[in-house]
């Protein structure tokens, strides 16, 4: 790990906050408390399958404009176990699609944005399907890399700057799931010893789904996030302080 690296201000480790799918929960509760607590967000909107990306897409301006960023995770939310759509099925030509489309809705509904990122929908990377050799492993990142500044992926690991640097669409992800705030700040923790990125993920705040949390330990997670030793920024914000540092880095 770059333990040298330099973040922002006094801070020894960056955290971003990542929302998946566009629920009414992040727009009802995410949104406020985040703005409460003085942070931005990364919201990954799901285009068609998430009534509540359609049907309030002023609020998403509203979202987008006040600083919070607003990322693709597809129109349809594609994976291997989905029946209406299972990227075992996907071609090509329907992965570009899939991203493609999906850009240009955000671009014309909520915003351009030269840095706008993507996060791969239950973290699959790749089309079709291996037992019968037919599957792709290229042609995702390419629809992806065609579209977006950098990419999130979903495998639950810290991420070192160095190697985002050198492909800012890979990088890891934390899921939170569940009310324990211990394996969170065992997070942080380790993020800190290693001067690194932990970028987290979650789904419903607020509400009783499957992989939702409470509204009082969302606000706990924040209230730990208070402190200097942490910069809070969305995905795009700190991908891009990395690579810009590398940059500057390599032209002294």
């Amino acid at each position: 790990m770059s333990n040298n690296w330099k973040w922002p201000g006094d801070a020894e480790a960056a955290i971003s906050l990542s929302y998946d799918d566009g629920r009414g929960s992040h727009l009802d509760h995410v949104v406020p408390d985040l703005d409460r607590a003085g942070f931005r967000g990364t919201f990954y909107l799901t285009i068609n399958s998430a009534i509540n990306v359609t049907t309030r897409v002023r609020e998403w301006q509203d979202v987008f404009e006040r600083g919070h960023e607003i990322g693709n995770h597809t129109m349809n939310h594609p994976c291997s176990n989905d029946s209406d759509a299972n990227l075992k099925d996907y071609t090509p030509s329907m992965i570009q699609a899939e991203v493609r489309d999906a850009a240009m809705w955000l671009d014309q509904n909520i915003g351009r944005d030269e840095y706008r990122t993507f996060a791969y929908p239950c973290g699959e990377l790749g089309i079709g399907d291996q037992e019968k050799n037919t599957y792709d492993g290229d042609a995702y990142a390419n629809a992806v890399q065609a579209y977006h500044f950098a990419a999130r992926l979903a495998n639950g690991s810290l991420n070192d700057p160095a190697v985002v640097a050198q492909n800012p669409l890979r990088i890891g992800a934390i899921g939170i799931y569940g009310e324990d705030i211990k394996p969170c700040l065992n997070h942080f923790r380790q993020t800190i010893a290693i001067k690194g990125w932990a970028v987290l993920f979650l789904h419903d705040v607020g509400t009783s789904s499957q992989h939702g949390i409470s509204r009082n330990f969302h606000r706990e997670i924040l209230q730990h996030l208070q402190g200097k030793e942490y910069w809070v920024a969305p995905v795009k914000e700190v991908a891009k302080y990395i690579v810009d540092s590398l940059q500057a880095s390599r032209a002294r």
